[in-house]
């Protein structure tokens, strides 16, 4: 009997197993992986089995950093392994919903899911939402951002707590010093990083153009300025009503729902940049395979005013978002 187990989703990388009713491996290698373009991977395993005297197998994925574990148990009648035509059995787990469907020329199984961890929460590929667990397991990473004045285009005006920038038609007279962009409407974070997670949220509610993202420490800062991952920028931008990855070339992306809050969230050491829309708990777009050698700050443009049709500021919200 051939079966076949495939789990969707899943970040980082996990761990895909097969086991007997005793606990004991079917597999004899690895499973096949496989990652997409917005860096979620796709584990799959088939396995040969033969007749037992429970005829119950189980296939377990799990994911050990973030502490999640499914299985499906899936119990084959005695008398399919008898069956006179060679098929295969094919069982795929979605992970996020915990749905499984079973395909075999029709044939009827037993088929029981288990939720080792009912706060299971990844993303469900398909249509880019993701559970509340995974969303509540990135915003542990929180992280208080605040807006460095030293950095922002004399264009912008920012709040007394640094909390909040919009664009203004006056010029300030502020020092050209090297660290502030002088071309276009731009300010970074005051702080930087060089390891592990963050993860902080914007709102954007009421802007018709914004910028939003992470760059890294050296880039340049006068005169315009390029969009692109191989200059140091890994952003995401509304523009003219449309939403834009800022890759090379840039991507469209189709969003089903306008978002009226971005979440950013970086993985240092998985090269991993990600946007999320926070109320509808869907995923923008994700920049996969990235190598970071220096700090990274978070990247805020509020766009042009446009004679206060775009005069609405960028929000960062609090550090401490609930857990």
């Amino acid at each position: 009997m051939g079966l076949l187990c495939e789990s969707k989703g899943w970040h980082p990388e996990p761990e895909l197993l097969w086991l007997d009713s005793k606990g004991v491996s079917l597999a004899d290698g690895r499973p096949e992986t496989h990652r997409d373009l917005k860096g979620f991977y796709t584990v799959r395993q088939h396995v040969i089995v033969q007749e037992t005297d429970t005829n119950r197998f189980t296939c377990r994925v799990l994911q050990r950093r973030i502490n999640v574990e499914v299985e499906t148990e899936v119990h084959v009648p005695s008398a399919l392994f008898n069956y006179p035509t060679p098929w295969r059995l094919s069982i795929i787990v979605l992970v996020p919903l915990g749905v499984i469907t079973v395909i075999g020329l029709s044939l009827a199984l037993y088929c029981t899911f288990k939720k080792k961890d009912l706060r299971i929460a990844h993303l469900k590929q398909q249509h880019g939402y993701i559970s509340t667990y995974y969303f509540n397991t990135i915003r542990r990473d929180a992280v208080d951002v605040t807006l460095d004045p030293d950095t922002a285009n004399p264009y912008l005006i920012l709040s007394d707590d640094g909390k909040q920038v919009y664009h203004t038609d006056r010029k300030q007279d502020l020092p050209d010093i090297p660290e502030r962009f002088n071309y276009g409407d731009d300010v970074l974070g005051k702080e930087g990083f060089s390891s592990g997670r963050f993860y902080y949220e914007v709102q954007v509610e009421e802007k018709t153009r914004w910028i939003l993202g992470v760059v890294k420490e050296s880039i340049w800062r006068k005169d315009k300025i390029t969009l692109k991952p191989e200059y140091g920028y890994w952003t995401v931008r509304l523009k003219n009503g449309e939403y834009i990855a800022c890759t090379d070339p840039p991507e469209d992306l189709t969003l089903k729902e306008k978002p009226q809050k971005v979440c950013v969230f970086v993985d240092y050491e998985e090269g991993q940049v990600t946007f999320f829309n926070v109320e509808a708990k869907c995923l923008i777009y994700s920049f996969t395979g990235c190598t970071f050698t220096e700090k990274l700050y978070p990247f805020f443009s509020p766009g042009p005013n446009y004679g206060g049709k775009n005069s609405a500021p960028l929000v960062i919200c609090p550090g401490n978002v609930p857990h």
